[in-house]
């Protein structure tokens, strides 16, 4: 099997931004108030609006409270796992989810 490299960049409600290529970033990510991940490599991905995201397989995944419990229990070795907020004004939130859309991780 061949590993692509999947860049990504995570978007948080006060404006700082945290990217990365592998599970070693994603373990020192900031972990509360993620309003956006976007993701570059084979696929593009864009996630928002979930109360967790968690890091397997090389990319990160958008998850309820049931899939965090079953990533919690059930994936082993080190976890990387993302808490995602409510930002107050609706505009804000889509501005952001605009920026990410266009922004590269590089």
């Amino acid at each position: 099997m061949i590993s692509q490299t999947m860049c990504w960049k995570i978007y948080y409600g006060d404006g700082r931004t945290y990217r990365g290529s592998a599970l070693d970033q994603a373990l020192w990510a900031p972990v509360p108030n993620v309003q956006v991940i976007a993701g570059w490599g084979v696929h593009r991905y864009l996630l928002h609006s979930r109360d967790f995201y968690i890091f397997r397989n090389g990319s990160w995944d958008a998850c309820d409270a049931a899939g965090k419990a079953d990533y919690e229990l059930m994936h082993e070795g080190p976890k990387a796992m993302l808490w995602g907020r409510s930002m107050p004004r609706d505009e804000d939130f889509w501005a952001l989810v605009s920026r990410a859309n266009k922004e590269r991780p590089d």
